[in-house]
Protein backbone atom coordinates (compact mmCIF):
# COMPACT_ATOMS: atom_id res chain seq x y z
CA UNK A 1 0.00 0.00 0.00
CA UNK A 2 2.43 2.24 0.81
CA UNK A 3 4.52 1.68 -2.71
CA UNK A 4 1.53 2.23 -4.12
CA UNK A 5 1.10 5.76 -2.56
CA UNK A 6 4.47 6.63 -3.61
CA UNK A 7 3.71 6.33 -6.86
CA UNK A 8 0.65 7.63 -7.08
CA UNK A 9 2.55 10.53 -5.49
CA UNK A 10 5.71 10.96 -7.15
CA UNK A 11 4.98 9.45 -11.17
CA UNK A 12 4.49 12.83 -12.26
CA UNK A 13 7.89 13.95 -11.57
CA UNK A 14 9.63 10.77 -11.74
CA UNK A 15 8.16 9.10 -14.80
CA UNK A 16 7.31 11.91 -17.02
CA UNK A 17 10.14 12.08 -18.70
CA UNK A 18 9.54 8.22 -20.23
CA UNK A 19 8.98 7.65 -23.27
CA UNK A 20 8.18 5.04 -25.89
CA UNK A 21 10.88 3.69 -27.58
CA UNK A 22 11.52 4.66 -30.88
CA UNK A 23 10.09 1.88 -33.28
CA UNK A 24 8.48 0.47 -30.51
CA UNK A 25 4.76 -1.64 -31.54
CA UNK A 26 1.72 0.02 -29.73
CA UNK A 27 0.85 -2.80 -27.03
CA UNK A 28 -2.69 -2.28 -29.04
CA UNK A 29 -1.61 -3.39 -32.09
CA UNK A 30 -2.09 -7.06 -33.49
CA UNK A 31 1.18 -6.78 -35.70
CA UNK A 32 4.04 -9.07 -33.92
CA UNK A 33 7.33 -9.47 -36.02
CA UNK A 34 8.91 -12.42 -36.16
CA UNK A 35 12.01 -12.36 -34.13
CA UNK A 36 15.60 -11.68 -35.78
CA UNK A 37 18.46 -13.96 -34.73
CA UNK A 38 20.27 -11.81 -32.59
CA UNK A 39 17.07 -10.96 -30.35
CA UNK A 40 16.75 -15.32 -30.33
CA UNK A 41 20.15 -15.64 -29.63
CA UNK A 42 19.52 -12.98 -26.88
CA UNK A 43 16.61 -14.44 -25.44
CA UNK A 44 18.35 -17.67 -25.43
CA UNK A 45 21.59 -16.47 -23.34
CA UNK A 46 18.61 -15.15 -20.90
CA UNK A 47 17.17 -18.72 -20.77
CA UNK A 48 20.74 -19.66 -19.61
CA UNK A 49 21.38 -17.21 -16.91
CA UNK A 50 17.90 -18.31 -15.86
CA UNK A 51 18.87 -22.23 -15.33
CA UNK A 52 21.46 -20.18 -12.52
CA UNK A 53 19.07 -18.45 -11.39
CA UNK A 54 16.65 -21.71 -10.76
CA UNK A 55 19.94 -22.72 -8.71
CA UNK A 56 20.28 -19.41 -7.01
CA UNK A 57 16.89 -19.69 -5.64
CA UNK A 58 16.79 -23.17 -4.69
CA UNK A 59 20.13 -22.86 -2.60
CA UNK A 60 19.06 -19.07 -1.54
CA UNK A 61 15.60 -19.99 -0.01
CA UNK A 62 16.71 -22.69 1.99
CA UNK A 63 16.72 -19.99 4.87
CA UNK A 64 12.88 -20.25 5.28
CA UNK A 65 12.79 -24.32 5.08
CA UNK A 66 15.90 -26.32 6.08
CA UNK A 67 18.39 -23.41 7.24
CA UNK A 68 15.16 -22.12 9.06
CA UNK A 69 14.67 -25.22 11.24
CA UNK A 70 18.77 -25.34 12.12
CA UNK A 71 18.44 -21.41 13.66
CA UNK A 72 15.45 -23.32 15.67
CA UNK A 73 16.81 -25.63 17.07
CA UNK A 74 20.22 -25.86 17.22
CA UNK A 75 21.54 -22.00 17.44
CA UNK A 76 21.72 -20.42 20.59
CA UNK A 77 19.37 -17.31 20.28
CA UNK A 78 19.44 -16.32 24.03
CA UNK A 79 20.46 -12.53 24.20
CA UNK A 80 20.34 -12.03 28.01
CA UNK A 81 16.41 -12.78 29.07
CA UNK A 82 15.36 -12.55 25.47
CA UNK A 83 15.35 -15.87 22.86
CA UNK A 84 15.10 -14.11 19.42
CA UNK A 85 12.77 -15.63 17.36
CA UNK A 86 14.21 -17.89 14.69
CA UNK A 87 11.52 -16.20 12.11
CA UNK A 88 13.80 -12.89 13.26
CA UNK A 89 16.83 -14.28 11.20
CA UNK A 90 15.03 -14.92 7.86
CA UNK A 91 14.94 -10.60 7.74
CA UNK A 92 18.59 -10.34 7.73
CA UNK A 93 19.48 -10.89 4.38
CA UNK A 94 16.59 -8.80 3.25
CA UNK A 95 17.62 -5.53 5.43
CA UNK A 96 20.91 -5.88 4.34
CA UNK A 97 19.71 -5.84 0.64
CA UNK A 98 17.35 -3.01 0.96
CA UNK A 99 20.78 -0.93 2.77
CA UNK A 100 23.12 -1.64 0.61
CA UNK A 101 21.90 -1.39 -2.82
CA UNK A 102 21.56 2.41 -2.81
CA UNK A 103 25.55 2.13 -1.68
CA UNK A 104 26.73 -0.33 -4.87
CA UNK A 105 24.60 1.23 -7.08
CA UNK A 106 26.52 4.58 -6.04
CA UNK A 107 29.28 2.89 -6.48
CA UNK A 108 28.93 1.63 -10.23
CA UNK A 109 27.45 5.24 -11.16
CA UNK A 110 30.67 6.85 -10.12
CA UNK A 111 32.51 4.07 -11.38
CA UNK A 112 30.88 4.43 -14.71
CA UNK A 113 31.42 8.52 -14.51
CA UNK A 114 35.24 7.81 -14.48
CA UNK A 115 35.27 5.80 -17.40
CA UNK A 116 35.07 2.72 -15.77
CA UNK A 117 32.00 -0.33 -16.36
CA UNK A 118 30.16 -1.83 -14.07
CA UNK A 119 30.04 -5.41 -13.78
CA UNK A 120 28.16 -7.35 -16.34
CA UNK A 121 25.56 -9.67 -15.48
CA UNK A 122 27.21 -12.70 -15.93
CA UNK A 123 30.08 -11.50 -13.94
CA UNK A 124 27.89 -10.35 -10.98
CA UNK A 125 25.73 -14.12 -11.38
CA UNK A 126 29.31 -15.31 -10.25
CA UNK A 127 29.83 -12.93 -7.75
CA UNK A 128 26.34 -13.90 -6.54
CA UNK A 129 26.68 -17.33 -6.30
CA UNK A 130 30.20 -17.09 -4.34
CA UNK A 131 28.57 -14.71 -1.90
CA UNK A 132 26.02 -17.25 -1.38
CA UNK A 133 28.24 -20.12 -1.24
CA UNK A 134 30.45 -18.55 1.46
CA UNK A 135 27.44 -17.75 3.44
CA UNK A 136 26.80 -21.93 3.71
CA UNK A 137 30.63 -22.05 4.38
CA UNK A 138 29.60 -19.83 7.59
CA UNK A 139 27.12 -21.67 8.56
CA UNK A 140 29.13 -24.71 8.08
CA UNK A 141 32.06 -23.61 10.46
CA UNK A 142 29.79 -22.26 13.20
CA UNK A 143 28.54 -25.84 13.63
CA UNK A 144 32.19 -27.07 12.67
CA UNK A 145 33.74 -25.20 14.89
CA UNK A 146 31.27 -24.20 18.25
CA UNK A 147 31.47 -27.83 19.97
CA UNK A 148 28.24 -27.31 21.46
CA UNK A 149 25.00 -28.37 20.67
CA UNK A 150 24.02 -24.53 20.78
CA UNK A 151 25.80 -23.02 17.58
CA UNK A 152 26.32 -19.15 18.40
CA UNK A 153 23.60 -17.66 16.46
CA UNK A 154 26.88 -14.80 15.16
CA UNK A 155 27.50 -17.61 12.86
CA UNK A 156 23.69 -17.34 10.94
CA UNK A 157 24.07 -13.58 11.43
CA UNK A 158 27.04 -13.38 9.39
CA UNK A 159 26.14 -15.78 6.99
CA UNK A 160 22.79 -14.27 6.10
CA UNK A 161 24.80 -10.90 5.76
CA UNK A 162 26.20 -12.24 2.79
CA UNK A 163 22.88 -14.02 1.57
CA UNK A 164 21.81 -10.66 1.12
CA UNK A 165 24.61 -9.00 -0.60
CA UNK A 166 24.12 -12.14 -3.04
CA UNK A 167 20.94 -11.22 -3.78
CA UNK A 168 22.41 -7.40 -4.82
CA UNK A 169 23.90 -9.44 -7.76
CA UNK A 170 21.55 -11.55 -8.94
CA UNK A 171 17.93 -9.93 -8.94
CA UNK A 172 18.45 -5.81 -9.88
CA UNK A 173 20.87 -6.88 -13.05
CA UNK A 174 19.16 -10.11 -14.07
CA UNK A 175 15.70 -7.92 -14.01
CA UNK A 176 17.49 -4.71 -16.21
CA UNK A 177 18.29 -7.48 -18.44
CA UNK A 178 15.58 -9.62 -19.49
CA UNK A 179 13.84 -5.70 -19.75
CA UNK A 180 16.78 -4.68 -21.91
CA UNK A 181 16.98 -7.96 -24.02
CA UNK A 182 13.27 -8.35 -24.14
CA UNK A 183 11.60 -7.15 -28.16
CA UNK A 184 9.61 -4.51 -26.98
CA UNK A 185 6.35 -6.49 -27.63
CA UNK A 186 7.02 -9.17 -25.61
CA UNK A 187 8.38 -7.23 -22.56
CA UNK A 188 6.06 -8.19 -20.01
CA UNK A 189 6.45 -11.90 -21.29
CA UNK A 190 9.81 -12.05 -20.75
CA UNK A 191 9.82 -10.45 -17.74
CA UNK A 192 7.33 -13.06 -16.48
CA UNK A 193 8.95 -15.76 -17.62
CA UNK A 194 11.91 -15.06 -15.96
CA UNK A 195 10.02 -14.74 -13.06
CA UNK A 196 8.74 -18.30 -13.41
CA UNK A 197 12.45 -19.29 -12.88
CA UNK A 198 12.57 -18.27 -9.34
CA UNK A 199 9.32 -19.82 -8.37
CA UNK A 200 11.13 -23.12 -9.99
CA UNK A 201 13.76 -22.27 -8.32
CA UNK A 202 12.02 -21.88 -4.32
CA UNK A 203 9.64 -25.41 -5.57
CA UNK A 204 12.52 -27.14 -6.05
CA UNK A 205 13.97 -25.89 -2.42
CA UNK A 206 11.64 -27.46 -0.94
CA UNK A 207 12.30 -30.93 -2.04
CA UNK A 208 15.87 -30.05 -1.80
CA UNK A 209 15.38 -28.73 1.45
CA UNK A 210 13.76 -31.66 3.08
CA UNK A 211 16.27 -34.27 2.44
CA UNK A 212 18.93 -33.25 4.72
CA UNK A 213 16.19 -32.60 7.74
CA UNK A 214 17.69 -34.62 10.59
CA UNK A 215 20.57 -35.23 9.28
CA UNK A 216 24.51 -34.78 9.96
CA UNK A 217 24.37 -30.45 9.57
CA UNK A 218 27.78 -30.05 9.27
CA UNK A 219 27.48 -32.14 6.58
CA UNK A 220 24.08 -31.23 4.78
CA UNK A 221 25.64 -27.26 5.00
CA UNK A 222 28.71 -28.68 3.13
CA UNK A 223 26.81 -30.22 0.09
CA UNK A 224 24.57 -27.14 0.13
CA UNK A 225 27.89 -24.66 0.18
CA UNK A 226 29.69 -26.98 -2.29
CA UNK A 227 26.83 -27.53 -4.83
CA UNK A 228 26.80 -23.44 -4.87
CA UNK A 229 30.35 -22.83 -5.18
CA UNK A 230 30.27 -25.56 -7.78
CA UNK A 231 27.18 -23.77 -9.86
CA UNK A 232 29.56 -20.69 -9.24
CA UNK A 233 32.84 -21.91 -11.40
CA UNK A 234 30.35 -23.48 -14.04
CA UNK A 235 28.49 -19.91 -14.36
CA UNK A 236 32.65 -18.55 -14.81
CA UNK A 237 33.27 -21.04 -17.13
CA UNK A 238 30.66 -20.55 -19.07
CA UNK A 239 30.50 -16.80 -19.02
CA UNK A 240 32.44 -16.01 -22.68
CA UNK A 241 29.44 -17.82 -23.64
CA UNK A 242 26.53 -16.12 -22.17
CA UNK A 243 28.14 -12.43 -23.04
CA UNK A 244 28.50 -13.62 -26.85
CA UNK A 245 24.71 -14.30 -26.58
CA UNK A 246 23.79 -11.32 -24.56
CA UNK A 247 26.29 -8.69 -26.41
CA UNK A 248 24.39 -9.58 -29.69
CA UNK A 249 21.05 -9.00 -28.91
CA UNK A 250 21.98 -5.49 -26.29
CA UNK A 251 24.53 -2.99 -25.11
CA UNK A 252 24.07 -3.95 -21.70
CA UNK A 253 26.80 -6.93 -21.15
Amino acid sequence: AFGALLFATFRRRWLSQLTRPVGAASESSTHKPPLARHQRRALGGLALISAFTVAYATLFYQKGGFLNLLVQGRVDRQVGDFTVPATWFLSISTGIFILATPFFAALWNRRIARGGEAPDVCASLVVGLALLAGGYALFAAGFGLAGEPAVPMIWFVAGYILFGLADIFIWPPQIALASALAPPHLASFVIGLWYVSIGVGSYASGLVGGAPVGADPLRALAGLGGATALFALVAWAARPLLLSHINEGSQIS
